[in-house]
């Protein structure tokens, strides 16, 4: 989450000449509902559950960058799966940039509190650390670890990405 993964793909995607799809938005078109929904009516569980189908859906697809949700990595399965059909990219970005980015966008289900208001940024900060670090370890499973540098554009870490990207995806 605020990791810039959309942005980086998007990137990505179009210097690839792929497609690119957000997961999140993927699964926002096909189910006709909004993940703050789904999340809210039907709990985290059901949305992971979406996350796996609709992600075997997009396995088969040839030459497509996805940006995956924060919790798509919280299932060894689902990280081998993608790892065995492309390449897994983890984003490692500084908490406090985390913190400043997610802060602007008060539809995140996990940044609000039971009346919808966003939680203080201690709070914050605390909750998203302890998530962090639970899902850390799937996370540094994928092929590749970005590390976000201060001041660096998603243009510069998408051109640091893709040599080691084209490496990579040559074994697939």
């Amino acid at each position: 989450m605020g990791a810039g993964k959309t942005t980086i793909g998007r990137i990505l995607a179009g210097r690839f000449k792929y497609i690119f799809i957000d997961l999140d938005h993927y699964i926002e078109k096909k189910e006709r509902k909004t993940v703050s929904y789904i999340f809210s009516k039907f709990g985290e569980a059901h949305f992971r559950n979406l996350e796996k189908k609709y992600l075997a859906e997009l396995a088969g697809w040839k030459n497509v960058v996805v940006a995956l949700g924060g919790g798509t990595l919280t299932d060894t399965d689902v990280v081998n799966s993608i790892k065995s059909s492309g390449v897994l990219v983890y984003i490692d970005v500084a908490m406090h940039t985390i913190l400043e980015r997610v802060k602007r966008n008060h539809k995140r289900p996990l940044l609000l509190d039971d009346n919808g208001s966003l939680k203080p940024d201690k709070i914050l900060e605390s909750e998203l650390k302890e998530l962090l670090d639970r899902r850390r370890q799937l996370y540094e499973m994928a092929h590749i670890t970005e590390v976000q540098v201060a001041g660096n554009s998603a243009e510069k870490h998408a051109e640091n990405l893709i040599p080691k990207i084209e490496q990579i995806g040559t074994s697939f």
